[in-house]
């Protein structure tokens, strides 16, 4: 009797009081970062990639959206560095998406889109390892649902050389 008692009651205290706790489904975006260059030289330029894969049916908001969307906006924030940026960032026009989640015609990416962002570095800065971090805040919809604003956090080390 108490093997039958071991054998099939077992499972039931084998399982995790938190079961219920599902990991999420994955997010419908994937986010990659890279530069052109990791090793750079004093007053030499490069570029820092962001490489936005979106899963069909879905989509991401324009960095510049339609005047009176600024909740809708994707943002691309870099951290206080020791490089000069080169103006803003770069990417595919949006196209307009009509969004069935919020009932209105809205700019935004779809597919692979990728991002980039060119840097200069200062003549004066001393040969070491710096870091480049920030955060690229999204939301993506389908057009059923949107999911609550995503932060996906980046970073990258470039080696300066003096020689």
């Amino acid at each position: 009797i108490l093997f039958f008692l071991f054998v099939f009651f077992l499972p039931v205290f084998a399982e995790s009081p938190f079961g219920s706790l599902k990991t999420p489904r994955s997010l419908p975006v994937k986010v990659s970062v890279l530069v052109d260059k990791t090793l750079v030289f004093q007053s030499e330029k490069f570029k820092l990639h962001l490489s936005v894969l979106i899963e069909e049916g879905w989509h991401i908001y324009s960095l510049h959206p339609f005047q009176g969307s600024d909740s809708l906006v994707t943002q691309i924030l870099v951290d206080k560095n020791s490089f000069q940026s080169q103006g803003g960032w770069k990417g595919p026009d949006p196209v307009l998406i009509k969004d069935g989640a919020l009932g209105k015609i809205v700019k935004g990416y779809r597919g692979h889109i990728e991002f980039s962002k060119t840097y200069l570095v200062p003549i004066n800065i001393a040969p070491r390892v710096y870091s480049l971090s920030g955060n690229i805040l999204f939301r993506a919809c389908n057009n059923l649902i949107c999911t609550l604003p995503r932060k996906f956090q980046f970073h990258k080390e470039i080696v300066v050389s003096g020689h």
